[in-house]
């Protein structure tokens, strides 16, 4: 016998209470909310089930089509305001491309305008009935240039990149760079470490940027600080230290010895495992058996792994 989808799931509609008598409009979004929370149960992606999703005559299959390396649909499809930005936007004046500045041509339009300007206006009728032509102040060859070979390309969409309202204002935003305004925001100055220098240390690097350079985790602190947690430190690297001379409190010294292009690039080493991580002294670093190396690595590889596993267990599917 084959269970139903309201014989096995009827009991999220048993805890739903009715409150009072329901209209037409009421009744028809109650039954159309029990059907998509029946179909989500079941489909192959819910992630990608919506609730418009519930008016398909074959919603199974819908739901596979869309999973499959599909684009989905912008949001703001159904948004109900005639517009796509908010009524407090103002749109940005236009600026003229660099590779147009480079020519001279405001500077020409700015001299002309000057020049009308003490014209009378029977002068200006006759210089635009019969202009004196043969006479431009910028060489043909740097227009040609301008506009065909050093041509600034838009910035384009990639495939799959929805258009979001206020998303141009972040687009020259870089990670690993702070601004002068956020500088000035969060009360701290080019030789303060940020807010987040140390959960970053603790966590390592953010999973959406593993190659940027970031001032204390991959990239050397600026000059002048140190590392360690008293006021104004930088904590502790998170790069396993060469077998060359290094120091504690790198100011800049010990810079060209940590970061190289050699472990640039190293996996951090967690809070959790102190133990295992390379201690920064003034001595020079003494050699380590490869047995014990070897060691020493699975075990911090087991201790990861366990982690691993028990964070996965922790998460309901």
């Amino acid at each position: 016998m084959k269970i139903g989808v309201d014989d096995e799931y009827g009991f999220i509609h048993s805890i739903r209470p009715l409150r009072g008598i329901l209209n037409k409009r009421q009744r028809k979004r109650r039954v159309l909310q029990h059907r998509y929370e029946d179909l989500k149960l079941i489909v192959p992606y819910p992630e990608l089930f919506e609730l418009e999703d519930t008016t398909c005559l074959d919603p199974i299959p819908h739901n596979e089509m869309k999973g499959r390396g599909g684009v989905p649909v912008p949001r703001h499809w159904k948004s109900s305001s005639g517009r796509m930005f908010e009524r407090s936007y103002h749109k940005p004046s236009y600026r003229i491309p660099s590779n147009v500045v480079k020519t001279g041509i405001p500077e020409l339009r700015k001299m002309m305008k000057e020049k009308e300007s003490g014209m009378s206006l029977r002068e200006r009728i006759k210089e635009k009935l019969h202009p004196k032509l043969g006479r431009s102040l910028i060489d043909q060859q740097m227009l040609y240039e301008a506009f065909f070979l050093k041509k600034e390309k838009p910035r384009l969409r990639s495939y799959g990149e929805f258009f979001e309202p206020g998303a141009d204002t972040v687009d020259v935003c870089l990670p690993g760079i702070i601004s002068s305004d956020l500088m000035e925001a969060l009360g701290i100055d080019e030789v303060t470490p940020p807010p987040w220098l140390f959960n970053m240390q603790k966590h390592g690097m953010p999973p959406s940027y593993p190659d940027a350079k970031i001032p204390g985790l991959n990239a050397p602190i600026p000059e002048g600080c140190s590392y360690g947690y008293q006021p104004l430190g930088w904590g502790e690297p998170l790069f396993d230290i060469s077998d060359e001379v290094s120091k504690k409190n790198t100011s800049n010294e010990g810079i060209g010895v940590i970061y190289n292009d050699q472990n640039q690039y190293t996996k951090p080493v967690y809070v959790e495992d102190f133990e295992e991580r390379v201690v920064v002294s003034n001595e020079v670093v003494q050699d380590v058996s490869p047995i014990a190396e070897t060691a020493a690595k699975e075990e911090t590889e087991g201790k990861r792994k366990a982690k691993k596993e028990k964070l996965y267990k922790s998460i309901r599917f």
